[in-house]
């Protein structure tokens, strides 16, 4: 909305915090390289029909899987799409994993609340037919002010309420 207090912006997208993927892409990274040196130190142990091989071949899976987990934050991170975007009509969530809903009319949404507080703060956004988004405030990269204060005058507007001065 702007600074009056009269139309919101057309469209606004908020970005995923980039520290909490970069740390993310830093336990993916030490679980690969530690995976890598316990296939190395099982490499010579192993042989066709042993726990060893079954072993080896099962760690060799957990790093593929971990190198592409890796890949797909890092190209999440570099992309730089918007995982929350509120516009006129409603919001949209991309790139969030469990977070309910992924996007709805503001002629949806009931209530908007605040749950859990510090770093586990998470931002619902439930709907009139009882499903709901959950948003945690740490994964928007903007700060919460900023995200809540546009989310909160865009239900308002499309609510058709006014703040008073």
């Amino acid at each position: 909305m702007s600074a009056a207090g009269s139309n919101p912006a057309p469209s606004a997208g908020y970005h995923v915090n980039k520290a909490a993927v970069a740390a993310v892409l830093g336990v993916l990274a030490v679980g690969c390289g530690g995976g890598v040196l316990a296939t190395l130190a099982l490499a010579p142990l192993r042989d066709r029909h042993s726990i060893w091989s079954v072993l080896f071949w099962c760690l060799l899976v957990a790093i593929a899987v971990m190198a592409a987990l890796l890949a797909v934050a890092a190209v999440r991170l570099l992309r730089g799409r918007p995982v929350l975007v509120l516009d006129a009509d409603g919001h949209r969530i991309d790139g969030l994993r469990g977070a309910g809903v992924r996007s709805a009319d503001w002629s949806a949404v009931d209530d908007v609340v605040s749950v859990g507080s510090g770093s586990r703060r998470v931002v619902e956004i439930r709907l009139r037919d009882g499903r709901k988004t959950s948003l945690p405030v740490r994964l928007i990269e903007e700060p919460p002010r900023l995200w809540l204060t546009d989310l909160d005058n865009r239900l308002n507007s499309a609510h058709r309420q006014r703040r008073l001065r």
